[in-house]
């Protein structure tokens, strides 16, 4: 089936629809649309039976390639400028929690190590909602649309969309120049789904967007998570300190007898035995999703220690950090940690 026009734009309001986001009493020339490249005028194809409904030119016509990219492009654009948020996973830049992740724990962060403990932490379970003051649609030499810069403030970010096939077969994933880049990957949704009704829901769908490029951590950045680790780690060595126990004065004892030893044999010790099946994960795959739908054991890459997620509290653990490890017969990695077992405890 060939490709049709889908999207048009009202001549009176500016405003840019699908073709499903019309009545059935907005057919033919009463649509009052046109192109979104060319800017002819459009007839409303809606009622066919034989046909999927659509745009025609009333003249001759355009690139529909370029016509349908642009009417998608304009049509996020639209709901974005009219206060519209998106709703993408957050991303920050975070060093290892000196608790769970130990590098040990008792040494802070340096400029030295800098790079090798503080990533980029991508959470999707906490994403983050936008919405922007301006947004700019940025198109290539042969006009085709080809990034969104969406502004706020001093804050831009660049958004590039892989459409559905049967609007364009090509399609960048790359980040966009210099700019932090979210992807929205919109290839398995339909024409209905890409409509000014439908939206919203679409941009709201955390899924859909992933970062391929963030901005780079500022000199201020570094020093602030330098200070926090250094701060960290002095609270941490004072809790060891409070948890040695304090050697009290021997009492005298002059006239106790000795007690004979017994000589025992001594046992052989029993050689650790390795998990069956692991997998090695690096500090920023250590989300609760993929740790708990993991089916083989999970060690920290840097220690080679096996680790889990609370299932209340939904934080990655050490082993030896858990109460009980597995909880579900059907979950290797998933557990209950100390610190929540003894507050269920408490209540």
């Amino acid at each position: 089936m060939n490709v049709k026009n889908i999207y048009g734009k009202k001549k009176d309001t500016g405003e840019t629809l699908s073709i499903t986001d019309l009545s059935d009493s907005e057919n033919g020339l009463k649509c009052n649309c046109k192109c979104t490249y060319c800017g002819a005028d459009f007839i409303a194809r809606n009622l066919g039976k034989k046909n999927a409904p659509h745009f025609a030119h009333s003249g001759e016509g355009c690139d529909i390639e370029k016509a349908n990219m642009n009417g998608l492009f304009m049509l996020i654009r639209d709901y974005l400028m009219s206060g519209g948020e998106i709703c993408y996973p957050a991303a920050e830049w975070k060093c290892d929690d000196p608790v769970y992740f130990p590098y040990p724990f008792i040494v802070p962060i340096t400029e030295q190590d800098f790079d090798k403990r503080v990533r980029l932490k991508i959470d999707t379970f906490n994403p983050k909602k936008c919405n922007f003051l301006s947004v700019e649609i940025v198109q290539s030499q042969n006009e085709y649309p080809v990034a969104m810069l969406c502004k706020k403030g001093d804050y831009t970010l660049a958004l590039r969309i892989v459409p559905p096939a049967t609007i364009c077969k090509t399609a960048t994933r790359t980040a966009y120049e210099g700019f932090p880049t979210l992807l929205l990957d919109l290839s398995m949704k339909t024409f209905a789904d890409l409509s000014r009704k439908e939206i919203g829901v679409v941009l709201n769908d955390v899924s859909l967007f992933s970062w391929k490029q963030y901005v780079p951590i500022t000199p201020e950045q570094r020093t602030k998570i330098i200070e926090w680790s250094a701060a960290q780690c002095e609270q941490e060595m004072k809790k060891v300190a409070m948890k040695k126990p304090t050697s009290s004065p021997s009492k005298a004892t002059f006239n106790k007898p000795e007690t004979p030893t017994v000589s025992r044999p001594i046992s052989r010790r029993v050689p650790f035995k390795p998990y069956g099946e692991t997998i090695s994960l690096a500090a920023e795959e250590m989300t609760y999703q993929r740790i708990a739908e993991e089916t083989k054991v999970v060690l920290d890459s840097r220690t080679g220690e096996r680790v889990g997620v609370c299932y209340v509290c939904k934080r990655p653990r050490l082993k030896s950090a858990f109460a009980t490890l597995p909880v579900y017969d059907n979950q290797k990695n998933v557990g209950i940690c100390k610190q929540c077992s003894e507050k269920w405890l408490q209540k």
